[in-house]
């Protein structure tokens, strides 16, 4: 039986949309199943998908409105902090139940966003920072936009190639110089991602054991 890590250790993982987060996810948790961790004790949330259930909801369109080609657009900004408070929330309820917590999200000003999530959670979180090129993001996009029946992440261009243009990870990077690990996702290259973010989830593990297991 391998060693509970309590309170649950908490991921998070941003970047520009289609920036590999959610295939880094999927790494991640291959990688934790490998070492003995069931899919039972590892939460996952991802904030497209629970927007994306509000615009469903949204009949009346007061805060999104259907985009092009599929996806949606943001009419009312606030939402987006909404989204990731409720987000908080779960994640807090998660702390005791879980081992690992993984949250994804995409944003042009990541200081604001992560002000959203509780100190709780930001004590001891690590950030996943996904460097890739803006050009690479768009190209993937477009080949979401031909699955407009579902949640595929497809984000409207105009919005990619200008709110996500430039974000203010140097300022994440002075607020959590320690726990903010940029992952340069440049290549476009999946082997190489997985050795690059599973590599530095599995030299944590250790210390993250012994944090848990530490006197408080």
């Amino acid at each position: 039986r391998v060693l509970r890590i309590q309170p649950a250790k908490v991921l998070f993982l941003v970047g520009r949309p289609c920036s590999g987060k959610t295939s880094a996810i999927r790494m991640i948790t291959e990688y934790l199943n490998s070492i003995g961790y069931d899919n039972t004790e590892i939460a996952i949330y991802n904030d497209y998908r629970k927007l994306y259930e509000w615009f469903i909801q949204d009949t009346l369109q007061n805060n999104f409105e259907p985009g092009p080609r599929g996806g949606f657009r943001v009419k009312n900004f606030g939402i987006l902090d909404d989204c990731l408070r409720e987000i908080s929330n779960s994640v807090v309820n998660d702390l005791p139940k879980k081992q690992f917590v993984i949250v994804e999200f995409s944003r042009s000003q990541y200081l604001s966003a992560m002000a959203c999530f509780d100190d709780q959670i930001l004590k001891s979180c690590i950030i996943y920072y996904l460097q890739t090129p803006l050009s690479t993001c768009i190209k993937r996009n477009e080949g979401r936009s031909h699955h407009d029946s579902d949640d595929t992440g497809f984000v409207p261009p105009d919005i990619l190639e200008s709110y996500y243009r430039n974000d203010d990870v140097d300022q994440l990077g002075e607020k959590f110089s320690d726990r903010l690990v940029e992952i340069d996702n440049k290549q476009d290259n999946i082997a190489l991602l997985r050795d690059k973010i599973t590599n530095d989830v599995s030299k944590r593990i250790g210390s993250w054991l012994l944090e848990s297991n530490s006197p408080s």
